[in-house]
């Protein structure tokens, strides 16, 4: 399921137009991003926790021999909450 796919679901569930709801999607996903990116945790309950985690840096080797060292770095992360993984299981 793409976007547009969710926000024709979501629309029917509620009273607003697809151009609408895939606004309120933008927003959301905006505000998320925007909140982990300055270090906050957001937390949704029954659905999950989004934050942001430093990467270490580590060495590696490629299939040549070569080796590569990565550099240290922040990535978000996703944690599915309990209700979320209850539904699924």
């Amino acid at each position: 399921m793409n976007k547009t796919e969710l926000a024709k679901v979501v629309a029917k569930e509620v009273d607003l137009t697809v151009a609408q709801t895939l606004s309120v999607i933008d927003r959301v996903v905006d505000s998320i991003a925007k909140a982990v990116n300055d270090g906050d945790t957001v937390t949704i309950k029954d659905f999950g926790t989004f934050e942001k985690v430093l990467r270490q840096s580590r060495t590696g080797v490629g299939p040549t021999g070569v080796s590569w060292t990565s550099e240290a770095r922040n990535v978000p992360v996703f944690r599915p909450g309990r209700g979320f993984r209850e539904r699924i299981a």
